[in-house]
């Protein structure tokens, strides 16, 4: 029979909402007992992201939040899904998403999350050993699903396209990809220029690495930039200690410009994870 009891952090959650790009740090949990008005906040920063329509969410599921947010010594969770309304769950069903018809997304018993520092085989791997909740695994799109409902597992033998995020203009004449979406300290990281007709490494200026921290990206004042000339870029290791504690783990991207454009382009987000 499943266990009831969900683990527990400090009672303190830093969050950051990928799709409304909002940031909270809030404790909601004090000498053990919850605290109603920071509920009230989390309920409206994990709102629907179609209509903004809000559902109590589940305590149980901001609690194990913490606990993997304190054990894992990270500084923030990043929410790509929390509470869904129940149209925009059949919305996005009708559309072909890998939703349920039945989701706990909305009752508001269920998270799709990521972390920066952290893969998502690690989260996955941790959680299941917690065998609490529901846990699903969708690691090629960055995310971890979990819930407060029954235990059961999913992911791993779905196959997902890899996903390319945070690129600012798909359509740009120049692109600089990543090989990968994540690498660990002893990996070694490629990059690979793609430029259109006519256009060459001459054509590009300004390159320079940036870094996310809560909510904002942070020049690296210390990074090497990217050799232009070259099309196949190792980089054998990144060095931005802008993050928690001064971690280099995190997010990343590269930021250009093509000459005689002031408009900025980007590399997809990646990460240097730390297990």
């Amino acid at each position: 029979m499943q266990s009831k009891t969900f683990p527990t952090g400090d009672g303190t959650l830093r969050l950051y909402n990928y799709h409304l790009d909002e940031s909270l740090e809030i404790t909601f949990r004090k000498s053990g007992k919850i605290d109603p008005a920071a509920l009230t906040k989390i309920n409206q920063f994990l709102r629907s992201r179609d209509n903004e329509s809000i559902t109590p969410i589940d305590p149980k599921l901001l609690d194990l939040l913490d606990h993997l947010q304190d054990h894992f010594t990270i500084d923030t969770v990043e929410i790509i899904s929390g509470y869904r309304n129940p149209d925009f769950n059949l919305k996005l069903l009708k559309e072909g998403r890998k939703v349920s018809p039945r989701s706990l997304h909305t009752k508001g018993q269920a998270v799709d999350f990521h972390m920066d520092e952290i893969r998502e085989e690690t989260l996955r791997d941790y959680l299941l050993g917690l065998k609490l909740g529901g846990v699903g695994y969708y690691g090629p799109l960055d995310f971890v699903h979990v819930d407060t409902g029954p235990y059961r597992t999913w992911g791993g033998e779905e196959t997902f396209a890899r996903k390319l995020i945070g690129i600012l203009d798909a359509t740009a004449p120049v692109q600089l990809t990543s090989d990968k979406n994540d690498y660990l300290p002893k990996d070694q990281l490629y990059f690979e220029w793609k430029f259109s007709k006519g256009l060459g490494p001459k054509n590009v200026e300004g390159v320079r690495l940036e870094h996310f921290w809560r909510g904002e990206w942070v020049p690296c004042p210390s990074s090497k930039a990217i050799p232009e000339k070259e099309s196949l870029l190792p980089i054998a290791d990144l060095n931005c200690p802008v993050g928690y504690q001064n971690s280099r783990f995190g997010k990343y991207r590269w930021i250009f410009r093509i000459k005689g454009d002031e408009k900025l382009l980007s590399s997809n987000e990646f990460y240097l994870k730390k297990q």
